[in-house]
């Protein structure tokens, strides 16, 4: 049996500030052989600098859902995990 695991990582960073702290969301593979659990190697899915959190799998399985803030506003993407890109899904005025 094969699973995917998501891990969000939040560096130390002052609370007070105005902007949310820096986050990436993880993904790696979990496999179980009998009394064995093997998690694969962590790939950063959101490689960048700023706000990437919240990360939800879509009811297929086939994506990841997640809120991003770029340029001061904050929308949901998707992460499709066979192409391995990620789209914007919103695209909010404020």
């Amino acid at each position: 049996m094969k699973a995917v695991l998501i891990l969000c990582l939040l560096p130390a960073a002052s609370l007070a500030a105005q902007a949310p702290p820096g986050t990436d969301i993880y993904l790696m593979t979990l496999s179980h052989r009998g009394n064995t659990l093997a998690v694969g190697p962590a790939v950063n899915i959101t490689p960048r600098a700023g706000y990437d959190n919240q990360p939800f799998f879509s009811p297929d399985g086939k994506s990841i859902y997640y809120t991003s803030q770029r340029d001061g506003q904050t929308d949901i993407y998707r992460y499709d995990l066979k192409a391995g890109a990620a789209v914007q899904v919103t695209r909010t005025p404020e």
